[in-house]
């Protein structure tokens, strides 16, 4: 079992969250990182440093480079698809709307996905005086699985200089009764003595806990 113990940025145009404290064997855990374009510009070269512990040993740390570049000539509002937590079997969808300024012959192409519950629209709002504005419309199919939807579409333009844009896109599909975490870290046990773990269970509905059984192993 992995646990972070710490994340940490070299630069203040990058923060650093820990979204997956404890990693188990043949499991995935998220570190987020989020880009500050609001007080910083240009490019930015930034070292990610985690400190994490193996199995409860003495603390290790790895360093991951990280480049980024904002540019001043594109904005999006809002500055992603939020699309939030989603029931299962309901889908959704978010509007986002780009601007490019100072190329007025700016095209947007093509939209690019790899995840197949996405889809996406986007039509030319407005062109001239050396702007260009498109909404571009995300969607979330009834069919998406459960789990977290974290996906960056690429929008592929007619600039010769730069040509693909990222669109991030960030939300959850839940079901009626959620329980976290869906997999207990047990760690190393020591026999005879007794372990205690918490399980968290959410429910959008009034729901009572009548009976807690275990599959045998």
């Amino acid at each position: 079992v992995i646990e972070v113990d710490s994340v940490s940025t070299s630069c203040r145009c990058i923060t650093a969250y820990a979204e997956t404290k404890s990693v188990a064997p043949k499991q995935t855990g998220r570190i987020r990182l989020v880009l500050d374009t609001s007080h910083f510009v240009g490019q930015r070269d930034v070292t990610l440093t985690v400190n994490f512990r193996f199995n409860g040993n003495q603390l290790q740390t790895v360093r991951i480079p990280c480049k980024a570049y904002i540019r001043t000539d594109l904005s999006m509002q809002p500055s992603y698809a939020k699309l939030g937590s989603l029931a299962v079997g309901s889908g959704g969808e978010q509007r986002v709307r780009v601007t490019r300024m100072g190329n007025e012959f700016w095209k947007i192409n093509e939209i690019r996905s790899k995840n197949p519950a996405l889809s996406t629209e986007w039509k030319e709002l407005s062109r001239g005086d050396g702007r260009v504005e498109y909404e571009v419309l995300v969607k979330v199919s009834k069919d998406a699985p459960l789990g977290s939807i974290q996906e960056s579409l690429i929008l592929v333009t007619n600039d010769s200089s730069n040509a693909n844009v990222a669109l991030r896109v960030d939300g959850k599909v839940e079901s009626d009764v959620l329980a976290t975490p869906d997999l207990i870290p047990l760690g190393k046990l020591t026999p005879g003595k007794e372990g205690r773990y918490s399980i968290v269970v959410k429910a959008k509905k009034p729901i009572r806990i009548e009976k807690v059984e275990f599959a045998s192993l």
